[in-house]
């Protein structure tokens, strides 16, 4: 984060100078000019700027009225803010495992996926997860979702400008998408931040009323409400920054290119699956790999840190341990065993990824 401010510096600079010589740091015209930028980057009519990307996914959620008693599919490998979201709206998370290969829910044969055999007759929406910044193949499954009356969310908080899988375009692919705008994310803000993007505009006008306190400006609370919104200096500054986010993401894309090319076909040290220029933004690079820590100690003894995302499989945390006793989901317990994150930002040079690359060549060649 700090190498991606000082590139901006006179920029942001200005952004937050003219917000306050403005006066105005709530209510102010900083957010809707980035909502309706946004929006546009997204090829989506409406966007509503809110405190997070957790927020963002639960505010869908009770938009469309989801809650006790309701179930919502979810990938098992995941951030646990796509559980979470479910759970704060007093829904069920019913987890289903990803393609091993993308980390992503997969598709194109979709009993094989258990996405079929998890259906039951309380189940609401499915949310699937852009994990480490490669596109669900929102094609296939957006009618699975028509076919069964679901909700299609997608938690889009780590794939900021991503294209569709078959790289054609970067449109909304989802019923409603989240959006997080953590400072490490690739569009990433002062501190926490978040929105949802949907071309649905009664769900929009939910959105906004239940963002700020289930009330609309001149009213009281009409529904029981929620506080998150995006404020002024966050918005001014995501102003400037997604200007560059496409310039940022292909870095991201040709670094990834330079690992592809050290790292494919190592069975070792898997790299993931996917054409790094098409599709994939790369807010993470994960290799999987039997030998985690030890590949962890060689490269801190080389010099470079690297991070796990996620350490424990979702259903094996401690705030979800107790409702998924005795519930095995051994590819999203071996992933959180396996992946490991290699150095990635758009702020490192091609040599740093090649030496990281020739670093975990050596692990490879000392076993």
């Amino acid at each position: 984060m700090p190498l991606a401010i000082a590139e901006l510096r006179a920029e942001i600079d200005a952004a937050l100078g003219r917000v306050l010589d403005r006066g105005r740091l709530a209510r102010g015209p900083e957010l809707p000019a980035f909502e309706a930028e946004f929006a546009a980057a997204c090829n989506a009519r409406h966007c509503a700027g809110v405190g997070s990307g957790l927020d963002a996914l639960e505010l869908i959620l009770r938009a469309y009225g989801i809650g006790p008693g309701d179930e919502v599919l979810v990938p098992a490998h995941a951030f646990v803010a796509t559980w979470l979201a479910v759970s704060h709206v007093g829904a069920t998370p019913v987890p289903v495992e990803v393609d091993p290969r993308t980390y992503c829910l997969a598709a194109p044969s979709l009993r094989d996926t258990g996405l079929v055999d998890a259906l039951t007759r309380r189940t609401k929406a499915l949310i699937a997860a852009d994990l480490h910044g490669r596109k669900v193949p929102a094609r296939q499954l957006a009618p699975f979702c028509r076919e069964h009356g679901l909700r299609f969310v997608v938690d889009a908080c780590q794939s900021h400008g991503a294209r569709a899988v078959d790289g054609t375009d970067r449109g909304l692919m989802g019923d409603a998408a989240a959006y997080s705008f953590h400072p490490t994310a690739n569009l990433g803000g002062l501190g926490d931040g978040g929105a949802v993007v949907s071309d649905d505009a009664e769900l929009m006008d939910r959105v906004r009323q239940l963002r700020s306190y289930g009330a609309t400006f001149d009213t009281g609370s009409d529904v029981r409400g929620i506080h998150s919104r995006l404020g002024e200096l966050d918005a001014a500054v995501l102003r400037v920054r997604l200007r560059h986010l496409d310039d940022w993401n292909r870095r991201r894309q040709d670094l990834a290119s330079k690992y592809l090319a050290l790292l494919q076909g190592q069975a070792e040290v898997l790299s993931p699956a996917g054409d790094a220029a098409s599709c994939d933004v790369w807010h993470h690079f994960v290799v999987r790999t039997e030998h985690r820590e030890a590949l962890v100690d060689h490269l801190r003894a080389a010099g470079v840190e690297t991070a796990v995302h996620p350490r424990v499989a979702c259903h094996q945390s401690a705030a979800y341990a107790r409702q998924f006793a005795g519930r095995g989901l051994p590819l999203a317990e071996a992933l959180a065993a396996q992946c490991l994150s290699l150095p990635m930002s758009p702020h490192h040079t091609a040599e740093q990824i090649g030496y990281v690359g020739r670093a975990v060549l050596a692990f490879i060649a000392g076993r």
